[in-house]
């Protein structure tokens, strides 16, 4: 049995008009290949926590932005309509199966995992960011959310609208994408990548 971790190991390479997903399964070395699906980059999976057979994708193909994929099948599951706008950077899923998220290059959208309906959004409309990187507590409580320039916001979405509870600075993101997380026992701190000065 496969023993899942929050992400998943994947890439995409262009061939014959369409990208191809590779998963790496790390624990079996073992590489599942999906072709002909994407026309644009994937760009993160995970998988549904307790699993060893579903992950949820993200891409950059409005066609198919956000899926839940089946290792054993080769199938997916498709519940977003096509949008132009809906490219997907990161994806995440709460480790208490009650949500999953989608980070877009300027907002966040919450959605409910059993209905696969969207419940909730955190944008910052006046602000001239975008949005590089995407975590999800242990309580399923909160989501760390990395921001260029500069800065990663603490947001509760276990209410009904999302809100910043801490914004962290002092790193440096400008041309690169830069990752935060949580860390620390009981994640009792933020940890965040730099470029080349802090």
């Amino acid at each position: 049995s496969v023993r899942c971790e929050s992400s998943i190991p994947c890439g995409s390479e262009f061939f014959n008009l369409y990208w191809q997903m590779v998963v790496l399964i790390v624990q079996t070395w073992q590489s599942v290949l999906f072709s002909d699906i994407c026309e644009a980059p994937v760009t993160s999976a995970c998988w549904v926590p307790g699993s060893d057979d579903t992950f949820l994708v993200s891409s950059l193909d409005p066609a198919h932005s956000l899926e839940f994929w089946s290792i054993s099948t080769k199938t997916y599951e498709r519940f977003i309509p096509k949008a132009d706008d809906m490219r997907v950077y990161e994806c995440r899923i709460t480790p208490n199966l009650s949500k999953f998220i989608a980070l877009l290059d300027h907002k966040v959208v919450v959605y409910n995992y059993l209905t696969r309906k969207p419940i909730a959004e955190y944008s910052a409309p006046n602000e001239k960011v975008t949005f590089t990187s995407l975590n999800v507590s242990a309580d399923s409580k909160y989501i760390l959310v990395s921001i260029n320039p500069g800065s990663a916001r603490l947001i509760d979405i276990s209410t009904p609208v999302p809100a910043v509870v801490k914004s962290f600075q002092g790193h440096v993101q400008r041309d690169f994408m830069i990752r935060s997380s949580f860390g620390g026992a009981g994640q009792g701190f933020v940890v965040s990548g730099s470029e080349g000065e802090f």
